[in-house]
């Protein structure tokens, strides 16, 4: 038998959930999306919304190298009228770039410098790539059979200057090793456009 075609040897991977309310840094990338569509970071549905599937990758820790993917639906296509719900959908996730932008910026919440508002716009939906941010995780629960369960990003933790990273968590919401924390009791770390 033709070696490249024997798989018996390979490791079975777990596809496991992560744990809900683990707590892990992450670097944000972007999954392509369709040709066609701004920047081909889109794919377009069937109802005309514009979904940007976003990927994290935890950095460290017991799930180190770990990946878990959201859908973000952040706009229409043109004519494309949002229903009320497609709108809320659209407003959430445009919330959450929000978080991720001034988390992974160094930028506060509280912070209304012109500085800090320039962070929380982009030219391109491509700027989300790289950026590292603390996030907690949780479980998006299909109500479609057809689909199996999956992880999101339930909470970004923000940008505090000077302030220890969260601890890592594992699902059961108890603190873990407090040295798996990014460098805890030390500033966060700045990202590479800030240095």
């Amino acid at each position: 038998m033709d070696v490249f075609l024997d798989f018996a040897k390979e490791e079975n991977r777990s596809f496991d959930l992560l744990p809900e309310k683990t707590v892990a840094h992450v670097v944000l990338s972007i999954e392509p999306g369709k040709e066609g569509t701004p920047e081909n970071a889109f794919t377009v549905t069937s109802s005309g919304l514009l979904m940007l599937r976003l990927c994290a990758t935890i950095t460290e820790g017991p799930f180190q190298g770990r990946k878990f993917w959201q859908n973000m639906i952040l706009g229409a296509t043109k004519g494309t009228v949002p229903s009320e719900g497609q709108q809320k959908a659209i407003n959430i996730a445009r919330g959450i770039v929000r978080q991720l932008l001034e988390a992974g910026r160094g930028v506060e919440p509280s912070d209304e410098s012109a500085a800090a508002v320039a962070a929380r716009s982009m030219t391109s939906v491509h700027e989300l790539a790289g950026l590292e941010m603390w996030v907690t995780i949780g479980i998006d629960k299909s109500k479609d059979p057809q689909y199996s369960d999956q992880n999101k990003i339930s909470r970004v933790h923000p940008y505090n200057k000077g302030a220890a990273p969260p601890a890592s968590t594992t699902g059961s919401g108890q603190a873990g090793n407090p040295a798996q924390a990014k460098s805890a009791g030390a500033a966060p770390k700045k990202p590479s456009w800030a240095q």
